[in-house]
């Protein structure tokens, strides 16, 4: 406690201590209280980060002290990148009060070439002001299997799949005078990385009659 000189009273260091301890010796010391909210990373929440006037300084009675309590670290919510253009990406990112880190790109089957196709964090959650904020951005691409030789139903059910998202057509050979079988002897778009969004035409084998 701040000795009492005269009418004169020295400030209490009240640094470090909760707000309540603070306004109980200061109030004790016959000050008034006003309280300061501020955003600090390293003075935990509902603690004392300083007075004005400073501890030792010696005041009048019924002096108006002002005590700067930490909020704790800054909350921001995370937004909502997915679909956005990596340039709007980073300006919400930048307005959240956030910190863009890395950027890498993974194939999709339903997002447009360079948007984002998710971040860490995830989206709508309170996160601390200043957290880093990575993206996925689309390459417009999917892995196309190789399905030759497969029954038209597992070759359907592979290319039909979320990871790929093809539509799928078949065909019989032209020159086929038979009826068409269920394995699979060609594909239009051949296996590997290809554009999104396609239809497939599966070629059949051909039975003779």
């Amino acid at each position: 406690f701040g000795g009492s000189v005269g009418n004169k009273i020295a400030v209490a260091n009240v640094v470090g201590k909760t707000y309540e301890e603070a306004f109980t010796t200061l109030t004790g010391q016959d000050l008034l209280v006003a309280r300061k909210l501020e955003v600090s990373s390293t003075v935990p929440a509902g603690v004392v980060i300083s007075t004005d006037p400073p501890a030792g300084q010696e005041v009048g009675v019924k002096t108006t002290i002002s005590v700067v309590v930490s909020t704790g670290q800054e909350l921001a919510l995370m937004p909502n990148l997915a679909g956005l253009t990596e340039q709007d990406a980073i300006l919400a990112i930048t307005n959240a009060k956030l910190v863009l880190g890395t950027i890498t790109q993974s194939d999709s089957p339903t997002i447009e070439k360079n948007l984002v196709i998710s971040s860490e964090p995830a989206a709508n959650q309170q996160i601390t002001a200043g957290t880093v904020v990575n993206l996925v951005l689309s390459t417009g691409s999917v892995l196309v299997p190789n399905i030759v030789n497969l029954e038209i139903s597992d070759a359907r059910s592979q290319l039909t799949s979320p990871a790929v998202g093809y539509i799928v057509e078949t065909q019989v050979d032209p020159t086929c005078t038979g009826v068409a079988g269920t394995a699979v002897i060609a594909q239009s778009i051949p296996a590997g990385i290809q554009p999104q969004k396609q239809t497939i035409v599966l070629t059949l084998e051909c039975l003779v009659n």
